[in-house]
């Protein structure tokens, strides 16, 4: 626990006037936190695949490395990496957790205007019928799928006037009432012409003039072929909606599983529309379900957190953004299992979600679940989240002084830690240099379960980091096998080798590039073309560099031993 500084604070030991010792964190239960991986179909998986690598050629705008910035005060710098669009991330995040929010993301202008607004919808329908009013009507009424432009929910809103009427008077009755229509949704269509498709102001729009929450707006902007009907019981809902979404699927069947025995469910989103689409089915699968949107008003959010801990409260679930509810809110009283749907923003937001029902005065162990979409945008978000938090864990961490003599293999030891806090089956080491759909491949994931075993060996024997260097990583997992430990006969090159070992691809081309870096610049008129080489490797060098790393190691023990004893 002193390692992985999750609450620092919480193990500090408070001695009471009967000599008893305490601390804060005695009255918090257990907490369980476990990546639970998911895989589609093999079709929703290349599905997702396409629609991501399509989205991921846009991710990255703006001027190029090398090129001259100013920024905000003035100074000119030097831009080290092309700026990322956020708006592209979150396409491609969508699109791994519903590969039909591809066409949510990019609605056609009927989508976007008439769909989300019932009136408009009206409007169309009206106008369309009174163009052809005689013949298209009779047809219609004797055979609703003789035409698919003019069949089923296209006149929704209408089905109320009598089928009596003559071809003219329909005609003219709904004629009136397009016009009207229009009038009155003028204003609406407007408004909607600046909304982010699924963003929050549309997702609040639909949610409000959708009876089912945005189910039949989803369906109908989504849909693959105009003849598919709106699915009527929720049999066909949940197959409907969670076929191309694992994610999706594997909430709903913990909804009904917790349901079943009186317990209820807590569910972090990081986009309101995922959000608006779980709250959704889950409710009309029978699962009841609430959720807190930036629409409400502090009064309302109070009385949604104020029912959902009433243990005598009809709930099943809640849906709340992380953007919104991550921070301030106390959630402990009768709910102890979670869910995160997708990564949030930073790991910061992620620890702070996870105290939202781990908190004093919870009674019962509590239970966290991150889905995990295998083949999707999540392992590049999980790795850019990683990445900046290890940076921050280096400080905070308390590693044995001799694994931190020896750089690399303590940024390995500190991504072990983190696989240790969140339930990370594998070492997320190597994902920052990994293409985001080459993570999840059985070679990039053996690869991981090395640097895993590997790091719990440092801790297990901090002595024997002292025997790994960089260059022997190669020699050491020659002798590895996948699953089993790193062993001191490994590391001391006396273990057999085994057939068939594990390729360290990417560590592999990260050391050459920073040989690399680390070389160019340094050569004199006076070298030879064989000197100039950084890849040429020769004894001379070889022996300078170890000399150079014993310095090294040795300064920074010293500098230690110094500050620890002032």
């Amino acid at each position: 626990m002193q390692q992985l500084s999750i609450r620092r604070g919480m193990l500090s030991e408070l001695k009471l006037s009967n000599g008893e010792t305490v601390r804060p964190g005695d009255g918090i239960p257990e907490m369980t936190v476990r990546y639970v991986e998911l895989l589609g179909h093999t079709t929703t998986v290349q599905t997702m695949k396409q629609y991501i690598t399509r989205l991921y050629d846009q991710m990255f705008s703006g001027p190029s490395p090398g090129t001259k910035r100013m920024d905000t005060r003035g100074v000119i710098r030097n831009e080290t990496t092309p700026p990322i669009n956020l708006g592209i991330v979150r396409k491609a995040a969508l699109c791994g957790f519903h590969t039909d929010f591809w066409a949510l993301c990019n609605p056609s202008i009927r989508n976007l205007k008439l769909l989300g607004d019932p009136q408009a919808r009206r409007a169309l329908v009206a106008s369309r019928v009174a163009r052809d009013a005689g013949a298209a009507f009779r047809d219609l009424r004797h055979e609703d799928d003789s035409d698919p432009e003019l069949a089923g929910e296209e006149f929704e809103g209408i089905e109320e006037t009598p089928l009596e009427f003559t071809g003219d008077d329909l005609a003219d009755r709904l004629d009136l009432d397009a016009q009207a229509l229009r009038a009155k949704s003028k204003a609406k269509l407007n408004k909607s012409k600046g909304m982010t498709p699924g963003g929050v102001q549309e997702c609040n729009l639909v949610r409000a003039n959708n009876v089912l929450g945005g189910l039949r707006f989803f369906f109908y902007t989504a849909r693959r072929n105009r003849a598919h009907k709106f699915p009527t019981d929720r049999t066909s809902l949940a197959s409907t909606f969670c076929t191309h979404s694992p994610k999706l699927a594997y909430t709903c069947l913990r909804g009904l599983q917790l349901k079943k025995t009186g317990k209820r469910l807590l569910i972090f989103g990081a986009y309101p529309a995922t959000c608006l689409l779980t709250e959704a089915l889950l409710n009309a699968i029978g699962v009841r379900t609430v959720s807190i949107r930036s629409e409400n008003s502090p009064a309302e959010r109070s009385k949604i957190i104020k029912k959902f801990n009433d243990p005598k409260a009809d709930i099943d679930a809640m849906v709340i953004p992380s953007s919104l509810g991550s921070f301030g809110m106390n959630l402990q009283n009768c709910c102890h299992h979670g869910i995160i749907l997708e990564e949030p923003p930073n790991t910061a937001t992620l620890i702070q979600i996870l105290g939202r029902i781990a908190r004093m005065g919870q009674k019962n162990r509590v239970q966290w679940e991150i889905l995990y979409g295998l083949g999707t945008f999540d392992g590049y978000r999980l790795s850019a989240n990683l990445e900046k938090h290890v940076k921050n864990l280096a400080a905070e961490a308390h590693l044995d002084e001799r694994i931190t003599a020896e750089g690399e293999i303590a940024t390995i030891c500190l991504y072990e830690l983190v696989c240790i806090q969140f339930g990370l089956p594998f070492n997320a080491y190597i994902f920052s240099r990994v293409p985001w759909d080459m993570m999840d491949e059985p070679a990039t994931r053996d690869e991981c379960k090395f640097y895993s075993a590997l790091a719990q060996s440092m801790f297990a024997n901090p002595r024997h980091a002292a025997l790994l260097q960089r260059e022997k990583l190669e020699e050491v997992v020659k002798r590895w096998k996948v699953g089993g430990p790193v062993t001191r006969a490994m590391l001391t090159g006396k273990a057999p080798l085994v057939k068939d070992p594990v390729q360290l691809r990417h560590y592999n081309r990260q050391r050459q590039s920073n040989n690399k870096e680390a070389t160019s610049g340094q050569t004199s008129k006076s070298t030879t073309q064989r000197d100039r080489d950084p890849a040429t490797p020769t004894p001379k060098r070889e022996k300078r560099l170890k000399n150079e790393q014993s310095a090294q190691r040795a300064e920074r023990k010293r500098a230690y031993a110094d500050e620890k004893s002032w």
